[in-house]
């Protein structure tokens, strides 16, 4: 299965092959296994307070992993340790947004509504 470097893709040398060091799947794994602290983070300091490191790191750990070129011999256990670093600094925007929600809308039909919308944006994305 090749793996997303750059702007090409490269091949995935079968050596590193396992089920959880492919890409998406150690990716997956990490936001799994960090998601109980993340959520620890935002309620012990607050969305504020939590999400922006969160999302700057998300980022900056995203952009690092884009421009590394397909060709440059980087180690494969590089780019394992980034895509593993990305899915622990993702921030946990649709949870917050939903107790976001609760504290914006006193009305629950309109609260109900807002929920709704909220968990079609959620399915769009992921879409």
């Amino acid at each position: 299965m090749p793996v997303r470097a750059g702007a090409k893709v490269a091949p995935f040398p079968e050596e590193l092959s396992w089920p959880f060091f492919r890409p998406t799947r150690l990716f997956g794994l990490t936001i799994v296994l960090v998601s109980p602290f993340r959520a620890w983070m935002v309620d012990r300091h607050g969305p504020r307070r939590a999400l922006l490191p969160m999302a700057a790191a998300f980022a900056a750990i995203l952009i690092a992993i884009a421009v590394i070129p397909s060709r440059s011999g980087v180690n494969d256990a590089v780019i394992a340790v980034l895509v593993a670093a990305a899915g622990a600094s993702a921030p946990p925007l649709g949870v917050v947004m939903r107790t976001v929600w609760s504290a914006l809308i006193d009305d629950r039909n309109l609260l109900q509504a807002a929920y709704s919308l909220d968990g079609v944006a959620e399915e769009l994305q992921n879409s």
